[in-house]
């Protein structure tokens, strides 16, 4: 349904266009894929979601109003909306690749709040000046490091460590409750904003996986969001072969066939609709969500994720890999939430609401 539209209305929506029936039934399959019965006429049933309570957004929404880059000092605004996550197939991974991946078939997600993403990644310049210390390392480059790099060999506990000394600096209410500092700090989400209350904290946090790919899409259905990869051969190449050249994904990311073998200063290619840099290549980033190994087939609103796990979300590909299938929108990672390496950096969001942001 429209965002903000009534929950009566929407139902009177569905009911006309199978005709306006006096305190009769219609059953109408969503584009959820879900088969609701509804009252029509003067009698409006309270539930449209069979015991949920909650209207199903999917039956009717509409994609975001528009997608146009509004950015301020470093944060874009992404609106409202519904889009299609995922492939049409199966994950783009490698078969030995495929545990880490899981799956992530075609399915609509609604996302009924509008929020902000960082334009570009972390910058190891920023983590520094708001955490003291840089946990970042470099391979080819000179000391001193450009101020530019995004930051890489950043656990997730550290990155939502960041995200809550970032609130606190803003006299936002943080979202994670976190227990130690530096590298040695542990992480995860306080108890006023477990599951989808995420969405209810002013404070900033790391994106869901859901609006990391929304964000990423900006209104697109390709594997990038400047076209299709034309010319992508998914067959493994023998080590060492020379990497043909992808003109769309040299023009957005710093991947393996073009990125010298480092990472490089975000901000440097071309960036998506909503002003949004590097959400393919450079670093993969860490996402909110306890990773889901399959997240099916039917429409979801507002997912956050596994409820328990160990590993956390992945995405976008980073400056190594040079198999141009890792870059593709809808790839997915796992990773411990311990873990670290060259290649893996963050961004943060926030939804909108009152604040300094918004």
């Amino acid at each position: 349904m429209a965002f903000g539209q009534s929950a009566s209305a929407h139902q009177h929506n569905i009911c006309q266009r199978h005709g306006n029936k006096n305190c009769g039934e219609v059953t109408a399959e969503t584009l959820c894929g879900e088969v609701q019965t509804l009252s029509c006429g003067a009698c409006f049933g309270s539930d449209l979601c069979g015991g949920s309570g909650v209207p199903n957004v999917c039956s009717e929404c509409k994609p975001a109003a528009s997608v146009a880059k509004d950015c301020t000092d470093g944060w874009c605004k992404i609106p409202a909306g519904c889009f299609w996550m995922g492939s049409a197939t199966d994950s783009y991974c490698q078969p030995f690749f495929h545990k880490e991946c899981g799956k992530e078939f075609r399915h609509q997600v609604a996302l009924t709040h509008s929020f902000a993403i960082m334009e570009a990644e972390v910058r190891q310049s920023e983590f520094k000046a708001v955490m003291g210390y840089s946990a970042a390392k470099n391979r080819n480059h000179k000391v001193p490091l450009p101020a530019d790099l995004p930051m890489d060999y950043v656990t997730w506990h550290e990155a939502a460590q960041y995200a809550n000394a970032l609130s606190a600096s803003k006299w936002l209410d943080p979202y994670y409750a976190c227990k130690g500092s530096g590298r040695f700090v542990n992480c995860g989400p306080g108890e006023a904003y477990t599951g989808s209350s995420i969405y209810g904290c002013p404070g900033f946090r790391l994106p869901t996986e859901a609006e990391w790919e929304y964000a990423l899409r900006a209104g697109t259905e390709t594997e990038l969001y400047n076209g299709s990869m034309t010319g992508c051969d998914c067959e493994e190449k023998p080590d060492p072969a020379p990497l043909p050249k992808y003109p769309q994904l040299d023009e957005i990311a710093w991947w393996g066939g073009n990125a010298n073998a480092n990472h490089n200063p975000v901000k440097q290619m071309r960036p998506n609709a909503w002003g949004l840099y590097d959400m393919i290549g450079n670093v993969w980033e860490w996402n909110h969500d306890v990773f889901q190994d399959d997240l099916g087939s039917k429409g979801v609103v507002n997912p956050t994720g596994a409820a328990s796990g160990t590993n956390r979300v992945v995405r976008g590909g980073g400056w190594i890999w040079p198999e141009p299938r890792f870059f593709h929108a809808s790839v997915r990672r796992k990773d411990v939430s311990e873990h670290n390496c060259e290649d893996l950096g963050f961004r943060l969001a926030s939804t909108l609401g009152p604040g300094p942001l918004k």
